[in-house]
């Protein structure tokens, strides 16, 4: 067999043998998965030098389109909905993308294709184009942190048209909670969106809208009288006008997950 026919096959291999990997281990970072190739290339009898030369040339590209290790979370999701709080969203515009982080909006869209909300202070328009209720197990492990605003944005959002089944964003919300990477961040009134499942903040310290004490209690949670609050991965803030010291602790933890 010629030296490029045996390139050639080598390359095929390396393929088959990432697919099956990443079948059986979805989560698996770039080392163990480079370390597992260099293993796998090394038993087949190849030589340092073409192992060495494999790594440089094969693997890098073959990992890098979709990057699995805790340092890749780049992306954070935003629910969002008619009477946000426009101060709070423009600021998060900017803050996030400072520190390198994807924003993702993210809504209930209906069926259509994107649908546009306004604010509730100055009625500003913002249009929003995707859906949590389409984002794979696989998608949502890619998120560093979902953050629940304030306004009436989790009012809007617990809407069910079906009285026996929970909200579709309160379903989203669970699953963002079995995730203990993915920082949860409510602020203001955005609590109310765990009232159908208030297991979810049951015995976790939060702080929320003076408004809307009475309900955290309701719901379990162990209210704590500061501006932001941090339990774990579940981080609080008092109101909207905290955007600034809760966006600060969201990236922090964030960070320090890394």
């Amino acid at each position: 067999m010629k030296a490029d026919q045996v390139t050639v096959v080598i390359i095929v291999k390396i393929i088959i043998v990432k697919r099956i990997y990443t079948i059986r281990n979805k989560k698996a970072d770039n080392f163990h998965y480079q370390l597992f190739l260099w293993k796998k290339l090394k038993k087949q009898g190849h030589s340092l030098k073409k192992r060495v030369y494999l790594r440089e040339h094969l693997f890098i590209p073959f990992f890098q389109d979709k990057p699995m290790t805790s340092s890749s979370h780049k992306k954070i999701g935003i629910l969002i909905e008619s009477d946000f709080y426009e101060h709070e969203i423009f600021y998060y515009n900017f803050r996030f993308p400072e520190e390198g982080y994807q924003i993702e909006y993210l809504t209930r869209l209906w069926g259509h294709k994107e649908l546009t909300f306004y604010g509730h202070e100055y009625k500003a328009p913002f249009t929003c184009s995707k859906s949590f209720e389409t984002i794979t197990d696989e998608e949502l492990y890619t998120f560093a942190a979902i953050i629940v605003p304030a306004g009436m944005v989790a009012d809007r959002l617990r809407y069910t048209e079906d009285v026996n089944k929970i909200p579709p964003a309160t379903e989203f919300l669970k699953r963002c909670f079995t995730h203990t990477h993915i920082i949860k961040g409510i602020i203001c009134h955005g609590i109310w969106l765990t009232a159908p499942a208030p297991e979810i903040i049951r015995n976790r310290k939060i702080v929320c809208h003076n408004n809307v004490i009475g309900d955290a209690k309701a719901y379990g949670a162990v209210y704590t009288n500061s501006d932001v609050v941090v339990d774990n991965d579940l981080v609080t803030a008092r109101t909207g006008g905290h955007c600034g010291v809760f966006a600060k602790q969201i990236i922090s933890l964030i960070q320090n997950k890394k």
